[in-house]
């Protein structure tokens, strides 16, 4: 029986198993858990792996911006009392939002975070939250007939992770959606956590969490006397191909504040792919992989292998295991949580 393991990364569903072969999942909300329900998958060939990442994320963001520009028509406002979201569509402030609706973890998150769950309606598989709060589906193929059944004031999803069809389906059925943009670096991040609380009403409690992750950010408790004293790491995301991140991420960031030197900084894929060989000659000192459920055993298993004795960070004991949600779900709490285990782990 081949193991699988089934990941949702910043907008990047992706499934891998040990024989290398990568799936992008939309409708399997047992995978999770090891489940094995049929699903609508976009399967790729191993021998194309250098494409893998971008060719997922495409699946995911689908057509460019302008589509949902061109099939939605809705009022246009300025002024100061106004939101725009990421296909520039602006909503007037306060908007109604007595019953809302999450598409992604990321925003469930910081609905949590500011204090908001008591609007939310409904959410997806992926998102954790009560059992109180349905489910209206996965990701990428939230179900409309669940979602119109909930009476939702506002829906909000994000250009990462929800298709451009489902955004304009749901516009068209009269049903407020606003679209957050990616989130590549802090900046992004704190972006639409400020966004999300000003359509929620609740911008006075989100800017003191970020002004005190920002004061802690700028703090750091680790001062090298010199670059060579920064670390180098390997972030792991799943095991064959060996994906993990690359420049234009928020994972990157993390690492800075660490303070640490990403191996894979020098890609322009924001999720690229190593092979064996790259990861043995750039020489981390530090590896770092994040929890694969079923599979992270396996993981960790295979730098026991003779053949990468010879890298620092296997001489040094200095693997380690972190928490999948704080590397791939783009929330502030998240990202600070990161930052302090990076921190720790440097030491």
């Amino acid at each position: 029986m081949q193991l699988r393991h089934t990941k949702y990364c910043s907008g990047l569903i992706y499934q891998t198993s040990r024989q290398g072969v990568i799936e992008c999942d939309s409708t399997n909300p047992d995978a999770r858990t090891g489940g094995t329900g049929k699903s609508h998958r976009y399967f790729l060939d191993s021998l194309i792996r250098s494409l893998i990442v971008t060719v997922c994320l495409l699946s995911l963001i689908g057509c460019p911006q302008k589509e949902i520009k061109e099939k939605v028509k809705e009022s246009r406002f300025s002024g100061t009392n106004s939101i725009t979201d990421a296909t520039d569509i602006t909503f007037i402030l306060p908007v109604k939002n007595q019953r809302v609706v999450s598409l992604a973890p990321s925003i469930t998150e910081n609905i949590k975070t500011i204090g908001g769950l008591d609007k939310l309606v409904g959410r997806t598989d992926f998102c954790k939250v009560g059992p109180n709060i349905g489910s209206v589906g996965t990701i990428l193929e939230p179900s409309l007939e669940k979602i119109v059944a909930l009476s939702p004031d506002l829906i909000l999803a994000t250009r990462e992770a929800n298709r451009p069809h489902t955004v304009i389906r749901l516009r068209e059925l009269g049903i407020s959606v606003f679209v957050f943009g990616e989130s590549n670096s802090w900046k992004d991040i704190a972006s639409n956590f400020r966004l999300c609380a000003k359509l929620l009403d609740k911008t006075t409690e989100a800017e003191e969490i970020l002004k005190t992750i920002k004061l802690e950010l700028e703090t750091t408790t680790i001062t090298p006397t010199s670059p060579a004293e920064i670390k180098r790491v390997f972030i792991q995301l799943s095991i064959m191909p060996l994906m993990t991140a690359g420049r234009n991420t928020f994972i990157n960031e993390m690492l800075k504040y660490a303070p640490a030197n990403n191996i894979a900084s020098d890609s322009i894929l924001p999720w690229p792919t190593l092979n064996i060989e790259e990861v043995i000659q750039r020489n981390p000192d530090v590896i770092i992989i994040s929890d694969m459920g079923q599979i992270t055993a396996e993981a960790q298993k295979m730098w026991t292998e003779e053949r990468f004795a010879g890298i620092n960070a296997i001489k040094n004991n200095k693997i380690f295991l972190m928490e999948s949600d704080l590397l791939c779900q783009p929330t502030p709490i998240n990202f600070i949580k990161a930052v302090r285990k990076m921190r720790e782990l440097m030491k």
